[in-house]
């Protein structure tokens, strides 16, 4: 049975929402025009931590939308254990993108 985590960045980020926020690079040109908005990205991670799989799965805009997987990919997470065995899985990392 798959594991899928729910909006657990916090807990399964290595190094905490601190890491995978400064893996946030926020597209010059959303900025330039006004686009915003929180996309939810569901990544595959490995019983090692590396995450092997992105996709937006509430997608807002492509800029945003491959700002935020590039960001879920240059992030570690913690290795999932179930029954003393690591296990890959699924989590749900939600990333916003607010102006101002």
């Amino acid at each position: 049975m798959p594991v899928v985590l729910e909006d657990a960045a916090d807990q399964y980020v290595a190094g905490g929402t601190d890491a995978l926020n400064a893996n946030v690079d926020y597209p010059r040109e959303a900025r330039r025009n006004g686009i915003q908005g929180t996309v939810v990205v569901v990544a595959v991670v490995s019983s090692s931590g590396k995450v092997f799989c992105t996709a937006a799965s509430q997608p807002v805009h492509s800029l945003l939308d491959a700002a935020a997987r590039r960001a879920v990919w240059r992030t570690s997470f913690v290795p999932l254990e179930v029954d003393g065995q690591a296990v890959t899985y699924d989590i749900r990392v939600s990333i916003s993108f607010r102006l101002g």
